[in-house]
């Protein structure tokens, strides 16, 4: 339903009320892109929703509800419904709902708790990450993780030698209710990773939120051995096996969207530890521009995969965003002209138009095995997932120099340290020099919440620590605080800083006995290096990060 769009006429500027308009024929919130634009007023949507439904309409990423109003709506009906508890009063209850018109969750509501449910307007976004904020956190969830462990919550016997599997039929098993949690749980948060862990006398579940480890309500002790089978069969691996790692898939539908998840469980001194990466199997690849990337940066990386052929690298740790950074770089680079083909471990999303390969190291078919055949296909892009080893990164460089352009990824500190890593594995340095292009270093800082984060005062310690000698006149930097829309963290999201090495003439000539990292640094000097320190401090200046995230990765 748009038609409350058209009340906006004239109160915000024509050219994104088109968008808006076009978002609704593509089947998106206009709602949602209207309240993320700094040139429309919050206060102006919510007024247009209200008087088109004649009902009141609230934000909720600023409200705090009533407890008791959570505990009368319970989260697998908020979730069924899209609605969300505010608070009681008298014999009525008032609920955010994105469908007021709809009668039958007001009669479903009435039933379920007894009292009139009053509607309010809220955006079905804003509710659902309502519901994540307060279902998924706290008192609730540990309240919860108890109800599914069943009667074992509270039994004080240790965990038998040899539990018998409770069978896959029965949903209502604590094994199968607390694993589905636990994968649901850590899909709804946002979470990168899930870790649960056995230690002597208690079960740890931690899940990675932009980053960062966060303690979550976990399992009772006696239940993890079964719930661990429990993920083992979803994974298709070998449930009686407890001495070995062992490494598998799930796939699995939350909330309507589906995702792979990687599963790693490895034996500990007091059982089995297992960690789960967290993968949408039909994930929106980013657009390029929407990556962070300056305008300048942006220019000569464009310039860089566009070439017809030679090596272009994406550097940094694990988690540091480099698979999100070569989707986009794939799907800019894509047209029908050209056979782009992928070589993955796993893959992490589908493209459209694009072929991709699964590694299978089990069988023989690796990242170098599948390399050597994918370029009798006649591919113009090739993206390796990872260069590993030699035999793999000989494989790439020559089929650089045989007219194919191949973008892959590599474990280094920095961008510099990329060529002479590829030397280190054996590769011969005139062959590396003439067939890479350039390397894109890159790292993810914790961004500020923007709904809490206030001015940050800078002392002297300050600018020393970061190498500036004054503040510029235009910068704004901030400090995180917390509120109820990042869970009092005071940073939701991450933000992208990159450092560019371009592979110049002058560095092609340099002899490989006196080709370092400081001499590729010394040279890339001149022709405008941005450093991923110096790019981190932009990132303050402006207002997106924290002092303290910026000196993660410029304390050298």
């Amino acid at each position: 339903m748009s038609e409350w769009l058209e009340s906006l006429a004239g109160l915000i500027p024509e050219e994104v009320l088109e968008q808006a308009r076009a978002l609704v024929d593509q089947g998106g919130e206009p709602g949602e892109f209207l309240l993320g634009r700094k040139d429309v007023p919050a206060g102006r949507v919510l007024a247009a929703l209200s008087r088109h439904h004649g009902l009141p309409a609230l934000l909720l990423a600023t409200y705090t509800p009533e407890q008791e109003a959570l505990e009368r709506v319970p989260e697998d009906l908020s979730r069924r419904f899209s609605i969300f508890p505010l608070f009681l009063h008298k014999d009525r209850i008032f609920i955010a709902t994105a469908e007021p018109w709809e009668l039958s969750v007001e009669d479903f509501v009435r039933r379920k708790t007894g009292l009139t449910m009053d509607p309010v307007v809220a955006l079905r976004s804003d509710i659902e990450r309502a519901i994540n904020r307060f279902y998924l956190t706290g008192d609730k969830t540990a309240r919860k993780v108890q109800a599914l462990s069943g009667p074992a919550a509270d039994s004080p016997r240790p965990e038998p030698a040899a539990p018998a599997l409770t069978p896959m039929e029965d949903p209502d098993a604590p094994s199968i209710r607390l694993a589905t949690h636990i994968l649901s749980t850590g899909i709804r948060l946002g979470a990168s990773d899930i870790h649960l862990e056995p230690f002597e006398d208690r079960v740890s579940l931690r899940y990675r939120l932009d980053g960062i480890l966060r303690e979550h309500p976990a399992p009772p002790l006696e239940l993890l051995r079964a719930v661990t089978s429990r993920l083992k069969i979803l994974a298709n691996m070998d449930v009686s096996e407890r001495r070995l790692p062992q490494d598998g898939r799930i796939t699995t539908t939350v909330d309507g969207r589906e995702y792979d998840l990687r599963v790693s469980i490895i034996p500990n001194l007091f059982g089995e530890s297992v960690v789960i990466r967290i993968l949408a199997s039909r994930a929106e690849v980013q657009d390029l521009q929407a990556l962070g990337f300056a305008p300048e940066m942006m220019e000569r990386y464009l310039r860089l995969i566009s070439r017809p052929h030679g090596v272009v690298l994406v550097t940094g740790p694990t988690g540091s965003g480099k698979s999100t950074t070569l989707y986009a770089s794939l799907q800019k680079l894509y047209t029908p002209e050209k056979k782009i083909l992928t070589l993955e471990d796993p893959v992490e999303s589908r493209m459209a138009g694009i072929t991709q390969f699964q590694m299978n190291p089990a069988i023989g078919l690796t990242f170098a095995r599948a390399l050597r055949s994918v370029l009798r296909h006649d591919p113009e892009i090739v993206l390796l997932g990872e260069i590993r080893d030699q035999e793999t990164a000989e494989i790439a460089i020559r089929a650089s120099l045989t007219g194919h352009l191949l973008l892959s990824t590599l474990h280094t500190n920095d961008a510099a340290s990329a060529p002479m890593r590829l030397i280190d594995m054996g590769v011969p340095g005139y062959l590396v020099m003439t067939s890479l292009l350039g390397v894109l270093a890159q790292r993810l800082l914790r961004r500020l919440c923007l709904r809490c984060r206030r001015p940050f005062q800078v002392e002297p310690g300050h600018l020393q620590a970061l190498g500036l000698e004054a503040l510029p006149p235009d910068a704004k930097p901030c400090q995180p605080v917390g509120c109820a829309e990042c869970q009092n963290l005071g940073y939701r999201g991450r933000v992208a800083v990159y450092e560019l090495l371009e592979v110049s003439p002058e560095m092609r000539r340099v002899p490989e006995a006196e080709l370092t990292s400081e001499r590729l640094l010394e040279l890339a000097g001149t022709r405008g290096f941005v450093s991923l320190r110096q790019s981190a401090v932009t990132r303050w200046l402006e207002g997106l990060t924290s002092f303290e995230e910026v000196m993660k990765i410029t304390v050298e």
